[in-house]
This record gives structure tokens, C-alpha cells and sequence, in this order.
């Protein structure tokens, strides 16, 4: 065992046990080095909230659901899980999970046995399809599938009354399902870079939704009729090639990139509405701390993480528990 190993370990072992000694709520070893998941955790039987992300953990022990079944909080993104751990089943008190940026391909089609769920996010699991089941999730607020292969939503997804805040950002998608109207408390809905060549009609019946995100789609032109049934929401269009994009060009409502053929321009630069104002909005509208979501960065999770590795590894136990 190499020195940072070594103190890695220790140092994750002194924080465990002074949670279990202290009955704390809260156990967070996110990069800590682990291969696989520490057995000393079951004991701390009071922790309500257990962050393991950006670990290299491939499984779950059987006996994790059990020993823990008090949490309400658990993130394991960034490790390396090949499929869903079937332990975690016994978490029904569960309210927030995040798995994501693990390989675990398929959810179970069980996920309606956390009934408290109320935020899911599985970003970057090369899922290709979601289970049924999640339309019985009837307290789910926040869903995230981000960057994963999924080409159709299950029309189930409608029976979702709670939800507020959908991104499936990065899939294969090319329609909604028919009744998605029935969303009555959706906010924010999250479709850029998909396939989508128009813009869903049967968003025209979601009274609530305020954003619309659908930047880097197909989309090639737009309807009069449905841009007026939609000016209660705002409307993200940047990256799609609009042939007739200069007729929208005053709705306020819409953010879209057009060529400036003003006689004072010469530069052939671009020009659009000013984003700032939206910005703001967005961040003011839902509770960020669930969202694991930059509407403004261009820079990846991933690559954040990348850069991050490469800190020489003794540099974080000058750091306080």
C-alpha cells in the first residue's frame, strides 16, 4: 500500500467512525480512493444523507439496504457500477438519489418501490429505455436523464402530478408523449440536443411550463400558431437552422441566433435576445441545490472531474475533516 492509500484510508476511517461515535446524520466521502465500498459504513445506522461519488466503487454489499434503510439522501454518482444494485430496494425512505455517470445500462423496472422519491438523477448511464414504473413515482419533482441513448419516454411518465423539473438533455428523442398536458406543475423542460424537427405541439396544454430548452435539435422552421400559444413560455432555440427565424425575431419569448442583415452591420455577426435577464430567472425559479444542472457552461461534469484527478493526491489531507 502506497502512502496516499494509506492515508486515504485512514483518514476514511477516523471520519466513519466519529459519525457512527456521534450519531451524526451526514456521512460524505466523496474521492476517497475507494475501490470498494467500505464495510465499516453499515454501522452507522443514524446517517440520513451518504455521498460516495467520484469514487471507483463496481458494488454494492446485499446488506447495504438493510443496515442503512434510514437514508433519505444517497449520491453515488461517478463510480464505476455495472448495474442497478438490487439492495438498494430496501431504501424506501429514500428522497433524493443520484446514480448517475455509472455504467448501469438499465433501472430497475422495480424504481416505484421508493415511494418518497422526490429527486432521480441518472445522467451519463448509457440507459436506452426507462422503466414504466416511474410514472407511480407520485412525489417525484426533479428527473434528470441527461446524455444516455433513450428514445422514446414512456406515456406513463404523464401520471408524474408532482413534477416541476425535467431535463433529458443529450438522448435520441424525436417525440412526447400525447398527454404530456397532464403534467399540470411541469416548470422546466430540458430537450436540447435531441432529434426533435418541430416544436411539440402537445406542449400548447402545459399551462405551467415557463422554460422551454431545445437547443441543437432539427428544427427548421417555426408556426405562428404555436409560438402564440406559447408566449407564457420561454423558448431556447439556439442551434437549430430556422429558415424563417427573422419573422420571430420581436417575440420576446424566443432566444434565437439570426444573421444581422442590418445596413450598419458589415461583420456578419449574430445577434439575439439578452439572456442575462433569463439567466436570473432560472436560478431564482427552482431550488438549485437539486438541479445538477448549468444552463450556461460549456464545460462537462466530466471534464470538471478530469482536471480535478489531476491535483496530486497528498494535497487533500491538508484539508479538515
Amino acid at each position: 500500500m502506497n502512502i496516499a492509500n494509506f492515508f486515504q484510508k485512514s483518514r476514511m476511517i477516523a471520519k466513519v467512525e466519529k459519525v457512527q461515535h456521534s450519531k451524526q446524520h451526514c456521512l460524505n466521502l466523496e474521492d476517497f480512493d475507494l475501490i470498494e465500498f467500505p464495510e465499516i459504513v453499515l454501522n452507522c445506522d443514524s446517517i440520513k444523507n451518504l455521498i460516495l461519488q467520484r469514487n471507483q466503487i463496481s458494488e454494492l454489499p446485499k446488506e447495504f439496504g438493510i443496515h442503512l434503510s434510514g437514508l433519505k439522501y444517497l449520491s453515488i454518482q461517478f463510480n464505476n457500477l455495472q448495474k442497478f444494485p438490487e439492495c438498494l430496494k430496501e431504501l424506501t425512505a429514500l428522497v433524493s438519489l443520484n446514480i448517475s455517470h455509472n455504467p448501469i445500462k438499465v433501472l430497475t423496472e422495480d424504481i416505484d418501490c421508493f415511494r418518497d422519491l422526490k429527486y432521480l438523477w441518472c445522467n451519463s448511464c448509457k440507459l436506452t429505455k426507462l422503466p414504466d414504473a416511474i410514472g407511480k413515482l407520485s412525489k417525484l419533482e426533479t428527473f434528470g436523464a441527461r446524455n444516455n441513448k433513450i428514445t422514446f419516454i414512456p406515456d406513463t411518465i404523464v401520471h408524474l402530478n408532482e413534477l416541476r423539473w425535467l431535463s433529458l438533455e443529450n438522448n435520441t428523442l424525436q417525440s412526447l408523449p400525447k398527454d404530456i398536458r397532464k403534467l399540470e406543475n411541469l416548470r422546466h423542460l430540458n430537450l436540447n440536443n435531441n432529434y426533435f424537427i418541430k416544436i411539440p405541439k402537445n406542449l400548447i396544454g402545459v399551462k405551467s411550463l415557463m422554460y422551454l430548452h431545445l437547443q441543437k435539435n432539427l428544427i427548421t422552421s417555426l408556426e405562428k400558431d404555436d409560438i402564440l400559444a406559447l408566449l407564457h413560455v420561454k423558448i431556447i432555440l439556439i442551434g437549430n437552422l430556422i429558415e424563417n427565424g427573422r419573422e420571430f425575431k420581436d417575440y420576446k419569448n424566443l432566444l434565437i441566433y439570426l444573421p444581422d442583415y442590418s445596413r450598419d452591420s458589415t461583420d456578419g455577426t449574430e445577434h439575439t435576445t439578452d439572456s442575462s435577464e433569463w439567466d436570473s430567472d432560472w436560478a431564482q425559479s427552482t431550488d438549485t441545490l437539486y438541479l445538477n444542472y448549468d444552463s450556461s457552461s460549456d464545460v462537462s461534469d466530466d471534464e470538471i472531474y478530469e482536471v480535478a484527478a489531476k491535483i496530486p493526491k497528498l494535497s487533500k489531507f491538508f484539508t479538515g475533516y
